[in-house]
């Protein structure tokens, strides 16, 4: 799986698994999912705070900006690279899961999670 896919699917479990109204069952879940990922999200997260270090970009009304051209492509790059890494999660089982409205997931959400899920 990408390194890419799994922070997507970090993203969207995170402020699930905050949600103390969920059943127990749900939450049990979205738990097993966070912990499967969370070596590979402190990766990412330590990786990006490398990258960011080394070409120091300001932020400039909410955007990024740098020093130079060759400093934004480089960056930009390596963060590509980083998003492309291969990573492997080991022996998983997808979670039953069932989408009855108990918690609130968009299509979009769900088709991040599929690899995780079996919708049944």
């Amino acid at each position: 799986m990408k390194q890419q896919k799994i922070v997507q699917v970090y993203k969207v479990i995170e402020p699930i698994s905050k949600n103390k109204d969920l059943p127990s069952d749900i939450s049990y879940v979205f738990y097993r999912i966070r912990k499967l990922l969370q070596d590979q999200w402190d990766f990412q997260i330590e990786e990006e705070r490398k990258i960011f270090e080394k070409y120091n970009p300001k932020y400039v009304n909410e955007k990024l900006t740098f020093d130079n051209p060759e400093q934004a492509q480089a960056f930009t790059e390596e963060i590509k690279k980083l998003s492309e890494i291969d990573a492997d999660l080991g022996e998983f089982s997808k979670f039953d899961f069932h989408p009855d409205g108990r918690v609130k997931l968009s299509a979009e959400d769900m088709e991040k999670l599929e690899d995780f899920l079996n919708y049944v």
